[in-house]
This record gives C-alpha cells, structure tokens and sequence, in this order.
C-alpha cells in the first residue's frame, strides 16, 4: 500500500484522487510500523535501546533521502517519474514475506488492564510523541514553502529537510545508546529543551548556518524516538504491537492537528509566527518528560504492577 500510493501520486489527475493515494500510503505506512517495532524487540535480549535504534535507521535513511531524490525524479522526469519509487517497494515485499518473524496474538483484557494501571503515563506519552512529531511535521511543511517564496529552488528546499532527516538518524541511534547506559528520561528532557533552542536559532540564521541548524535540529527531535517506543512497549508489556500502534499513530495524529492549526496560524500572521509557536511548543515537552516512567518492562513486572 505503501509503496503503490506513493508512486502513483505523480499521476493523480485531481486533487481527490491524491487525497485517497495519500490515505492508501498513509495506512499501508500506519499498518507496518507497530508490527515491525514489535517484532524486532522480540528478538532482542539487552541493549534494547541501541537494538530499536539500529532497526529504525534504516526507515529514518529512507524518509531522509526520499525528498531529495523525488526533487531529482521530477526535475529530470516530471511528477509522473515518482513511480519508480515502486521498484524497491517490490523487492522489499519479496523480502519481507520470507524473513518477518510471527508474533503470537494477545487477550484484549490485557490492554485494558494496562490502561487502567498506566493512563497518566500514556497520555503523557501520546503529548509528547505528538510535540516531537509536531516540531518535525512543522519544519517539513513550513521551512520549504518559505524557502520558495524567498525566491529559493526546489532541489534546494528538498535538500534542508533531507538534511535534517539524514543527520538525524545520528540522534535516533546515539538516543538509544545512551537510554541504555544513562536512562531514558534525560535523553527526552534533553531533546525538548535543544530543540526549543536549536529551532529559534534556526530563526536567526542564513547561508549555510541553515543546513547546520536543521542537521543539529534532526538529532535532537529524533534521538526520541527509540525511547519513547520502548516506554510504550513497556507500558503495554504483553500488547507490543499496540503500544507502538498508539505511541506512532495517537502522536502522529496529536501532530498532525497541529499543523492543521498552525497553517491558519501561517496564513494570518505569517510562517515565521508559526515557525516560533512550534519552538515554543517543543518546551512543552519538558514537564511531560517528568511524567514518563524510567524502568523497564523487567521491572514492571518484578514489583507486579
């Protein structure tokens, strides 16, 4: 799904059509995630925080990579040259049917019994998956739409977001290592505050200082990301799958309301208003970070709870 809505958007002849092709890769995309995630922390033993990171560099390469390249693809061959964004699709299904790994299905009491015993936690949690997705969704929607209309070219519009993606997976693989010796919290109080700081940077910056405010943005927003799903995971120990459902989806859809939000925001005052409320909304961070629990799902079930 993912694959197919993605390579057929270039050829979409209206505007609903690309609404439904963006829904069929945004499910095929919501779909694999919480599965993989799950089934990749079951076969891990220790290290789970640098294990998660190393599964999701690859996802985090391609999201990065992927704008630049549709950049080349459509200056070289029109928007209908994103279907070849299919091909790696096709081989990667042929890969997928003979390597995934089987996960055993989970009794529903089970999830209910964990929202009963974590409910402050797991809001916590889906806020600030939503702030960070929040800060990254804002950058990727506004940073290009004011670099065009500063007069700035696609490729190199493209070209600020791959890097910030790119760089990032730095921040997602040391955010797990250092989860694995330091703690998970002060990598997500961390991050909230230097993304904050990085982004009104970011404001007052020009020429090449750009690049690097967005590379050094793109570690702090995703060294995160491997924290927060294993505190999912751990907040739903027997319902893996779930948990990563609902720290990636719930989040995403926290975020993606505030985009929404913040393009009226954009529209009235302007995107750099809109660019400040997004820095400002990445503090907020800070105190649901305090909320999040620091032990591991061994521990959890040690004190019974």
């Amino acid at each position: 799904m993912s694959a197919v809505g993605a390579s057929l958007l270039g050829v979409a002849p209206g505007y609903w059509t690309l609404i439904l092709l963006l829904t069929v890769a945004g499910l095929g995309n919501a779909a694999f995630h919480p599965q993989a995630l799950a089934a990749a922390r079951s076969i891990t033993r220790s290290r789970e925080g640098t294990a998660i990171s190393l599964f999701m560099i690859g996802g985090e390469l391609g999201r990065g990579v992927w704008p630049l390249v549709a950049g080349w693809l459509v200056m070289w061959l029109g928007l209908q040259g994103l279907w070849l964004f299919a091909i790696p699709g096709a081989f990667t299904l042929l890969l997928l049917v003979r390597t995934t790994p089987e996960m055993r299905p989970m009794p529903p009491r089970s999830v209910r019994n964990a929202w009963q015993r974590n409910r402050g936690r797991i809001i916590a949690l889906v806020g600030f998956v939503g702030l960070r997705q929040t800060v990254s969704y804002g950058v990727k929607t506004f940073v290009p739409i004011l670099w065009h209309a500063q007069g700035g070219s696609l490729i190199a519009g493209a070209s600020l977001i791959s890097v910030m993606l790119v760089v990032g997976i730095l921040g997602n693989f040391s955010g797990g290592m250092i989860a694995d010796h330091l703690g998970r919290r002060p990598v997500i109080i961390w991050s909230s505050v230097l993304s904050a700081t990085i982004l009104a940077l970011f404001m007052f910056s020009s020429g090449a200082w750009l690049w690097i405010a967005l590379a050094f943005l793109g570690i702090a927003v995703w060294a995160t990301a491997p924290v927060t799903m294993l505190i999912g995971q751990d907040l739903f120990p027997d319902n893996r799958s779930l948990a990563s459902g609902v720290a990636l989806g719930a989040g995403n859809t926290v975020a993606a309301m505030a985009i929404f939000g913040l393009g009226f925001i954009a529209d009235y005052y302007g995107i750099a208003v809109s660019m400040w409320c997004i820095a400002g909304m990445s503090l907020l961070g800070f105190p649901l970070a305090l909320m999040l629990p620091e032990r591991t799902v061994q521990t959890y079930r040690a004190a019974g709870q």
